[in-house]
């Protein structure tokens, strides 16, 4: 509950920095829109990075059947995984170009840390982590586009 709880709390916090830096732009509305989106996929791709890479956690003597989770691992193939990333890219550099390709790169990355957490803990990957995976990837990526865009629209890596 309380991981929860902080998670939420980060949630609304990276929101308000990426809205906090996007008062100082002329178009507010379509920046938090373009970040959200930016978010969303990442997050979504981030799910893919871990269910491809993963392993299910092996069955135990009186389990009945694997789980969703371990359908959903099972189910993501590389070629998936690949066709995904591709297209999440390219959907992440339309609003804005390069600076949309670092948070869902982040948000990946945040997926392999949480699949090694997994492995170390559990021995292998269920259908909660997959959506620990959403949750976090989500968050990262806002708070790599709060930072790029404070550093951005302060002169230091250029414009949107």
């Amino acid at each position: 509950m309380s991981f929860c709880i902080l998670l939420l709390l980060t949630l609304y916090g990276s929101i308000r920095a990426v809205q906090e830096e996007g008062r100082i732009s002329s178009n507010l509305p379509m920046l938090m829109f373009a970040s959200m989106f930016i978010a969303e996929v990442s997050a979504k791709q981030s799910m893919l990075t871990i269910a491809a890479f993963g392993k299910p956690i092996p069955l135990q003597e009186k389990q009945a059947y694997p789980g969703l989770g371990a359908m959903t691992i099972n189910g993501a193939t590389g070629k998936n995984f690949l066709i995904g990333f591709v297209f999440g890219a390219i959907v992440c550099f339309l609003p804005f170009g390069w600076i949309g390709l670092l948070p869902y790169l982040g948000a990946c990355a945040s997926a392999l840390v949480i699949l090694n957490r997994s492995y170390a803990h559990f021995g292998g990957l269920n259908g909660d982590g997959i959506g620990t995976a959403n949750e976090i990837g989500r968050v990262t990526a806002l708070i790599i586009l709060a930072v790029i865009l404070n550093l951005s629209l302060n002169g230091y890596t250029g414009g949107l």
